[in-house]
């Protein structure tokens, strides 16, 4: 189990339960000095648990915690936060009216002999930290809302390194990057490594864990299952170790064939949207169509129109009729639905149950004469979570409270339950373990098979090539090619998202 280096940090025969589910099993773990060690498992395998352990937020029924070789008697947070232990979560957890600096002294705010918040003093001290540190960050001035998602990253980054690191634990960093953005992020984590920073990198995209890490450790129901050397191991044996599934079963079977289609269910016609400008394309009903290259060409801003929260010029076509879509409203009526990349705040509402997020979008369906039928509301809930195989105890259970790859399951039930012609989907699998995946990826196929068209927007290229029928890239707001059969390859793909000029067989 043991790193090149001296161990910084070690948990030994550390058991933890919640009621009657033991979330972990007698689990022995260590990271190394200067060490980069990724952790990875299904959801429901203890990463949660064994993260919010180590950073002193939960305590372990059973199990030992060490230190660069002491014992830890009575560990808990704010002995982690003394020893320089910092956690980066998935969500982006800044407050969006207040300042970068703001946000970065939040708690730490230098107060003048008058009484007043010294701003000039705290961005001297920033300033310096940034120049030295992290010269990724964005302007102190800016306010977090105005920044994208790579800016506001590296802010709570700045954050967890300003205050003092020795471990910092990235929890499904890259989930909402680019690849030019996960690799300026790689670079900042390579510099901290260099520097003496150990960094637990949890994610679910295995390409990741060897582009980054040292180590890999695999946790399954609660235990250790191994942990390897990323030269001495590849992503198909990881596959193994964590849901007994070979890779190549990840993805389903291509569409079938049993009827052909004349009529698109969707048509764009001199569409422009944002950054998009004059797409033509055609989807036809059963298909799963791709949109790919590299984010923030287009293809976001192309969906995001079509569900009527940007505007947009040109036709579109709902089975080969013009439809107005100048609204979310008028999109859902022309039986378009849509699963945004950011479900946390704009697919689902996370202080509310399961069931009541998976039937807003039918209230007119479940009431009479303005009065909820809640047994009605319930039993469709209780269907939907059947079909996706949604793990929570009861309906009731708020979306909050469920594991990332289950709120998808959730956003995508919403979705669903107004029976829409069209399901896009942005980022569908971003931050789900590969089990999800699978049955995210196999639910697609059959939601097409039933006639749906499907539209996929990922950055994953593999995803796309895995699951779609065909392919739209795009460069700089233009539609660069349609990838269909045998054109189906990555390096094609690339070559089009770059624009690069390919010839093309059919």
């Amino acid at each position: 189990m043991f790193g090149g280096g001296p161990t910084l940090i070690q948990v030994k025969n550390i058991k933890k339960s919640f009621g009657a589910t033991q979330a972990l099993k007698n689990l022995s773990f260590e990271i190394s000095d200067s060490e980069v060690h990724a952790l990875v498992g299904e959801n429901g395998a203890g990463k949660s648990t064994l993260v919010k352990i180590i950073s002193g937020v939960l305590k372990p029924d059973q199990g030992e915690i060490f230190w660069n070789g002491e014992r830890l008697n009575n560990y808990n947070i704010r002995i982690a936060m003394n020893l320089g232990i910092r956690a980066v979560h998935q969500e982006i957890d800044l407050i969006d009216n207040m300042t970068v600096l703001e946000n970065l002294m939040l708690g730490r705010e230098k107060v003048s002999s008058l009484g007043t918040l010294d701003y000039k003093q705290m961005k001297e001290d920033l300033e310096s930290f940034v120049k030295s540190e992290l010269p990724e960050i964005p302007p102190l001035d800016k306010i977090v809302k105005d920044l994208d998602i790579m800016s506001q990253q590296m802010v709570v980054i700045a954050r967890a390194l300003f205050s003092g690191c020795n471990l910092l634990i990235l929890d499904e960093p890259t989930a909402v990057l680019s690849d030019n953005e996960r690799n300026v992020l790689f670079s900042v984590v390579r510099r901290l490594k260099a520097g003496g920073t150990s960094v637990l990198f949890i994610s679910h995209r295995l390409e990741e864990v060897f582009l980054i890490a040292d180590r890999v450790t695999v946790l399954k129901d609660g235990e250790h299952v191994s942990t390897l050397s990323t030269a001495m191991t590849n992503s198909e044996e990881l596959v193994r170790l964590m849901s007994g599934r070979e890779i190549s079963e990840l993805y389903p079977s291509e569409a079938k064939k049993t009827s052909k289609q004349t009529t698109p269910a969707i048509e764009l016609r001199g569409y422009s949207c944002g950054k998009c400008t004059d797409v033509n394309l055609k989807i036809y009903p059963g298909e799963i169509f791709g949109f790919g290259g590299l984010m923030g060409q287009g293809q976001e801003d192309l969906i995001r129109g079509l569900f009527g929260i940007i505007p947009h010029s040109g036709n579109v076509l709902i089975n080969g009729e013009i439809v107005p879509i100048d609204s979310v409203k008028s999109a859902i009526e022309a039986g378009i639905s849509f699963v945004s990349a950011n479900r946390e705040r704009e697919s689902l509402v996370l202080c509310r149950s399961i069931r009541e997020n998976i039937c807003m979008p039918i209230l007119h369906e479940l009431s009479f004469l303005g009065i909820m039928r809640f047994s009605l509301e319930k039993a469709r809930a209780t269907n939907m979570m059947k079909l996706f195989k949604i793990k929570a105890n009861s309906p009731k259970t708020l979306v909050s409270k469920l594991s990332g790859g289950n709120k998808q399951k959730v956003s995508l039930c919403k979705s669903l339950v107004m029976k829409p012609r069209i399901l896009m989907l942005h980022e569908p699998t971003r931050g789900v373990d590969v089990q999800t995946r699978f049955e995210i990826y196999r639910k697609l196929r059959e939601i097409a098979d039933d006639g749906i068209a499907v539209i996929v927007v990922s950055s994953d290229t593999p995803e796309l090539l895995g699951i779609c029928d065909k392919i739209a890239v795009f460069y700089e707001g233009a539609l660069k090619g349609i990838l269909k059969g045998k054109q189906k390859r990555e390096d094609i793909l690339m070559a089009l998202a770059n624009n690069q000029k390919v010839v093309m067989e059919d």
